[in-house]
Formats: structure tokens, C-alpha cells, sequence
């Protein structure tokens, strides 16, 4: 994956998406960046030309548990993803219920809880994409050089400008976890759904369950937002 250089802020994207309309695609913009999301993880409709499988959610992918440590207690919203490049394997995505750790939780709980065993965002990555050009433009990132092998030839990639897109969304929200959240590279793995091959050049059966253990990493998001 390209390295960022810079990224815009948080806050401001955050903003944007908030402002923006009709409410089913602020929704998965939402769930997009809050849940680093890649498309195919949350739209559920695949256009006849795309290669890529739409594994979206239904409103029975999200439930309420708890994280109790001693006297402290608070409502966790856990969403299950799948991700397409793994044949639909699961995560496991927790967020604080209560609004001043994350403001998104409970509206995206809710939206979710209101759809039942049915789809909750029953569109394309290509029509939500062009929905989201709106909020989104005008926004451009710096990526840093890198290399691309392809057919075992290796060819370096120049530092280029890039228009902040949907995928960014999930750039934006990793590079936040490591930034406000103090994430280490093993919590950013099992909250975005990377394997330990492409992260640490290996892998385990362990991969099979690891990205269901929020548990590991959820006491870092019970910061306040800024």
C-alpha cells in the first residue's frame, strides 16, 4: 500500500461527510471511515463489470456488548465485516456507544438495527463513489514514492498527488488510530482486517481469529475526540 505524506483533517472530512446528503450515502461514508472500510465491505450490490465482490452488511451485523474492567463499564457497538479478498472471511469492528468517544456510533447502530436481515447499503462502490465526489472535492493527498512489481518486474513510483477518493477514507482512518489513538501496528491489523503476511511478512491460522478480537485494542478508542 502507498504511503500518505499528507492527509487532510480529520475533523474536516469528518465535517464534510456530516453535511453531506441524501442520508443512506452520508451513512456509508460514515461506515466507511469509521470502520476503515474497504468498499466491498460495505456496499452490497456488485455492477455486472466490477471484479470486485460487494460483501456489504445487513442490519444483523452489528450488536451491543460490554467492557467491563473493574469499575468501569461501557456499551460497545460491534460490527461484522467481510472482506472480499479472503472469500468474505469475518472481522470484528468495536466502537464506543457512548457519543463523547465517537459521535457516529449510535446513529450507524441504529441504521443498521433498522434495516433487520436485509442489505443496509444496497448500492454500487461505483454509484457511491459518485455520490461522494460531492463532499469530498477538492481534497487531494500527497503520496510518497514506492515501488510496483508486476509480471516480477519492479518499477518505482514517483511521489504524485492523488483526489481524496472512497478508499482514502480508510487511509485517513488508520493513519488516525496510530495518530490520536496511539494504535501499534497488531491492534491497526485486527481493527482494519490486514493479515499477518502482508503487515509482518508471514502468516498463521491465528489470522482465522484475530480480527474478532476487539477486545485487544478497544480500550485505546475510549479517548475523547478533539
Amino acid at each position: 500500500m502507498p504511503l500518505a505524506a499528507t492527509l487532510p483533517k480529520v475533523q474536516e472530512v469528518r465535517e464534510r461527510i456530516e453535511n453531506s446528503g441524501p442520508s443512506d450515502i452520508r451513512l456509508a461514508l460514515m461506515a466507511t471511515h469509521v470502520l476503515a472500510g474497504r468498499v466491498s465491505e460495505i456496499v452490497s450490490r456488485k455492477s455486472p463489470h466490477d471484479n470486485t465482490v460487494a460483501r456489504g452488511p445487513s442490519g444483523t451485523d452489528v450488536r451491543l456488548e460490554r467492557y467491563q474492567v473493574g469499575d468501569f463499564d461501557e456499551e460497545v457497538a460491534v460490527f461484522n465485516l467481510r472482506t472480499a479478498k479472503r472469500g468474505g472471511r469475518e472481522r470484528s469492528v468495536a466502537l464506543p456507544m457512548s457519543e463523547e468517544y465517537e459521535p457516529w456510533t449510535k446513529e450507524l447502530y441504529d441504521y443498521f438495527k433498522k434495516h433487520g436481515d436485509t442489505q443496509v447499503f444496497s448500492f454500487t462502490r461505483q454509484h457511491l463513489g459518485k455520490e461522494a465526489k460531492g463532499p469530498l472535492v477538492g481534497l487531494r493527498y500527497q503520496i510518497l514514492d514506492y515501488y510496483l512489481i508486476k509480471d516480477k518486474v519492479k518499477t518505482k513510483v514517483e511521489p504524485h498527488s492523488r483526489d481524496f477518493a472512497l478508499h482514502a477514507l480508510r487511509h485517513l482512518r488508520v493513519a488516525e488510530l496510530f495518530d490520536h489513538y496511539g494504535f501499534e501496528p497488531i491492534e491497526a491489523m485486527y481493527y482494519a482486517g490486514w493479515t499477518f503476511g502482508g503487515m509482518f511478512g508471514g502468516g498463521s491460522i491465528m489470522e482465522r481469529y484475530a480480527h474478532l478480537n476487539w477486545r485487544q485494542y478497544f480500550p485505546k478508542l475510549l479517548k475523547r475526540r478533539v
